[in-house]
């Protein structure tokens, strides 16, 4: 069965009763891929496909139930055979961890770049810090304007690792040597491990929504600070 094939009779809204979600009347659902407190994943059955505007995941029916189940494209597609009727077995290996690769060196330098990226005060960035009282002269604050992987020095090595870091993501057009950043248009706060070190980075979409690194939901504050004791 050709993947066409399987898109043209697995529709979106049947992968949904599978895992028992039910679109409410506007046709949106509670996101199963990001603590979402009211619906903000729109399904669209026209197109057979769905559209977070709280962490901005979307793609089609298949690519849903690869985000759902945690396991690889090629594991998602012999599902949604399997959801369309046909006997091929699925392989029913333990979930493979996502491949991130927390590199401190790769994320500090990642986060340097945000850091320029402030610097050069984009207004909208700018005014959303000011709104919410944080001053970003004080803090060690950046901002990913999009343009992690096209600055004129970057070589496709360094590419190759801000994607294993989840800094990166492939072109959704399937385009080779394409991509897109994680964290485009938020606020970029780095998180430290006891050592100092960024261990890894939590952004603030400057318009609505919480974005992590893959298979991290880590924010700010990760321990209660211990209160000190008088005298």
């Amino acid at each position: 069965m050709e993947i066409q094939e399987i898109k043209t009779r697995l529709t979106i809204a049947s992968v949904l009763s599978h895992y028992g979600i039910k679109p409410d009347k506007t046709n949106h659902i509670k996101c199963p891929f990001h603590e979402d407190d009211k619906p903000s994943c729109r399904i669209y059955t026209d197109t057979n496909t769905f559209h977070c505007f709280g962490c901005n995941a979307r793609g089609d029916q298949i690519e849903f139930i690869q985000k759902k189940e945690g396991i690889t494209k090629h594991e998602a597609i012999l599902k949604a055979k399997q959801l369309c009727g046909a006997t091929e077995p699925i392989n029913n290996r333990p979930k493979p961890k996502t491949a991130v690769t927390n590199n401190p060196k790769i994320l500090t330098k990642a986060f340097s770049h945000f850091a320029r990226g402030l610097k050069s005060k984009p207004k909208k960035a700018i005014s959303y810090l000011e709104n919410r009282k944080l001053d970003y002269k004080k803090f060690s604050i950046g901002f990913d304007a999009g343009t992690l992987h096209k600055t004129k020095d970057i070589t496709n090595e360094q590419k190759q690792e801000y994607l294993q870091a989840g800094l990166l993501k492939p072109d959704k057009f399937g385009r080779e040597n394409n991509f897109y950043t994680r964290f485009n248009n938020c606020i970029i706060f780095p998180l430290l491990d006891k050592n100092g070190n960024i261990e890894s980075l939590y952004g603030r979409h400057i318009e609505k929504g919480h974005h992590y690194l893959e298979g991290e939901h880590k924010g700010l504050y990760q321990t209660i600070p211990k209160k000190k004791r008088p005298g």
